[in-house]
């Protein structure tokens, strides 16, 4: 069930905004835009929500501050492997394509 239910494929795809959102939020709520950081931590919410289950357990046994790293570290783990899979694929793509024998049109 790793990484192949849709629930963390949404996940990962979600990954890079939760980080933009992480780091946007601050800037945008100093510059007095409350709007604005609400929404770019959005993905956040969401990505939380679907990892509830392992948060909440890493809040019970190390506390809330380690459960909150944890997060912001599983989005950079979501983000490195949903980009090595496009790399990978991407390669691979490219690599059946020159491999293929030339047939004239």
């Amino acid at each position: 069930d790793l990484n192949l239910a849709w629930s963390q494929r949404v996940a990962a795809a979600i990954s890079p905004l939760v980080l933009l959102g992480v780091v946007a939020a601050p800037s945008a709520w100093a510059l007095g835009l409350p709007g604005v950081a609400l929404a770019a931590l959005l993905p956040a919410v969401v990505s939380a929500t679907l990892h509830r289950e392992l948060l909440a357990g890493f809040a019970r046994t190390c506390g809330a501050p380690t459960a909150l790293l944890v997060f912001l570290f599983h989005q950079v783990h979501l983000l490195y492997s949903a980009a090595t899979l496009a790399f990978v694929t991407i390669r691979h793509t490219l690599g059946r394509r020159s491999s293929a024998p030339n047939t004239p049109l």
